[in-house]
């Protein structure tokens, strides 16, 4: 592999969880950071983003949890020019520049005063509407397109929450988005060489942060970690299949990984084997993966999801407290307009009468 370093970066230690949970009840994983038609996107394991306490019963993207952090890397912290990235709020201003916004003491960044190294979250539940949402499952195929479109909260104002754009924060970071172009369809055959690169519990994680602590401490992850990777062979691929079986050594968090063969991403990975004996279960070294053919088709449907969501002949109909309508903004426009015509006129009134 010519490019280990390359592949280190377009991946993302991610966090799920509920905003009011415990921080126990989370679930982490890898995403693979991505770009396509100048818009980025994380790509990862459906099961990763499911509360399964929040029922089957209900329509999937209700099921979604509420938000998702990104775990901070330990090269992050110990370097000090990352480590001001996600402690401040650094972002790029309309001319590309890099812009810091000033935070109040104590939220949510400081402790007693103090910065702490704490990743932004995005919303994830924003319309649990199909048509509308930052996500689009396949639950079949086990994938998950997670869209870093513009939330809420940026479309009507800038708020702290949601500031930097996650996008921005990893580009700052040194992540690397990969194009369309490294995206294969599937494996070429039994016997050929891959690697995966991600987040496995237990061996990724090496330390923790306590710095956290007090109302705002389930908003950020307090697990340090680092990429790994794991080498191995193709050991069962099938044009009649949508997933196949690698020859590598896999985890929990390793849910969500890059398979790469020659430099492509030929699939996602989503579990690992399991077998059943004397009523326990045993871990087998090999790795379930779904082919990285679906992963187009599922980025165009999250694009169309994306127009949508934005469209402004609806926002003020999906969300009235926030958005004014169409009418609302044009008579806004004309009251303006015409006070700004009055107010000339009446100097010049005052001009004579003087």
């Amino acid at each position: 592999m010519k490019s280990l370093e390359r592949w280190k970066h377009c991946v993302v230690n991610v966090e799920f969880g509920q905003s009011d949970g415990e921080t126990k009840d989370r679930q982490a994983g890898t995403a693979f950071f991505i770009i396509y038609k100048k818009k980025y996107f994380l790509v990862t394991a459906a099961h990763l983003i499911i509360d399964k306490k929040v029922g089957s019963d209900k329509p999937v993207y209700a099921q979604i949890f509420r938000q998702m952090l990104r775990v901070p890397l330990l090269s992050e912290l110990n370097d000090e020019n990352k480590r001001k990235i996600i402690t401040k709020n650094f972002y790029f201003d309309e001319k590309g520049q890099l812009f810091q916004q000033k935070t109040p003491k104590g939220i949510p960044y400081q402790h007693n005063g103090e910065d702490i190294a704490a990743p932004k979250f995005i919303q994830l539940s924003e319309s649990i509407e199909s048509e509308y949402a930052a996500v689009t499952i396949s639950e079949e195929n086990d994938i998950a397109i997670i869209s870093l479109r513009g939330r809420l909260g940026e479309i009507f104002t800038k708020m702290f929450w949601n500031e930097p754009i996650l996008v921005e924060e990893l580009l700052l970071l040194g992540y690397q988005p990969i194009s369309i172009d490294e995206l294969g369809q599937e494996p070429s055959q039994e016997g050929a060489e891959i690697i995966t690169v991600g987040y496995p519990s237990h061996i990724s994680r090496v330390d923790k942060r306590y710095e956290i602590i007090g109302k705002y401490e389930m908003f950020f992850s307090t697990d340090v970690t680092l990429p790994c990777f794991t080498f191995g062979k193709i050991s069962m691929v099938s044009p009649d299949l949508p997933f196949f079986w690698g020859d590598l050594r896999v985890y929990i968090g390793n849910s969500g990984c890059p398979v790469i063969e020659d430099e492509k991403i030929v699939g996602i990975v989503t579990h690992d084997a399991v077998i059943e004996e004397n009523n326990k279960l045993n871990n087998v070294p090999f790795a379930k993966a779904t082919k990285a053919k679906f992963i187009p088709d599922m980025l165009e449907e999250q694009m169309k999801k994306d127009e949508k969501f934005i469209d402004p002949t609806t926002l003020h109909k999906r969300y009235p407290n926030m958005f004014a309508s169409p009418e609302e903004i044009a008579e806004t426009e004309k009251k303006l307009k015409l006070h700004k015509r009055k107010k000339p006129l009446r100097i010049r009134q005052e001009i004579r009468d003087s």
